[in-house]
């Protein structure tokens, strides 16, 4: 079984394609996503999800025949569509700020950047990051990027330092 998403097309953006190597003597089939599954007569061996949620999406195909005898479940393929935006928080201390965000389902990574001028992005993996060494009393905005292979999704936030 094959996942085919659609980001780089605005008119297909949250939509999801599967598609499957037809039995010949199915006469439906029934998709598991997420874990709920539903029956459905297809002549195809194919579907179209559309307006598919944020965050990471498990799916997988099983076939019926006439008899409603069912076929061993497919593998299991995976897609996201996007990613939400990080809810960003910050704490200002002495000379610092400390960026905390909530984790981003799907996000393999974060990167982060103060006053958005921070070159090259601060990778990182977890949901915390400490700018050192800033100037006292200064307010001071950065921006959490959550990032997924060929998918980003930008938060931001601001404090002063102490």
């Amino acid at each position: 079984m094959t996942v085919t998403t659609h980001i780089d097309d605005p008119l297909l953006a949250d939509a999801v394609d599967l598609s499957w190597k037809p039995i010949d003597t199915a006469v439906g089939y029934e998709i598991s996503v997420d874990g709920s599954s539903a029956t459905i007569k297809l002549s195809d061996a194919f579907m179209r999800f559309g307006t598919v949620t944020s965050g990471p999406h498990t799916y997988k195909v099983r076939a019926y025949d006439k008899d409603g005898k069912f076929s061993g479940w497919s593998n299991t393929v995976s897609a996201i569509v996007s990613l939400t935006e990080p809810e960003v928080t910050a704490t200002g201390g002495q000379n610092t700020i400390t960026a905390t965000w909530k984790p981003v389902p799907g996000a393999t990574g974060y990167e982060v950047l103060l006053d958005r001028v921070t070159t090259p992005a601060i990778k990182v993996t977890g949901t915390t990051y400490t700018f050192t060494g800033l100037k006292a009393k200064e307010f001071y905005t950065f921006g959490v990027t959550a990032t997924a292979p060929g998918i980003r999704s930008f938060g931001a936030g601001g404090a002063t330092t102490q």
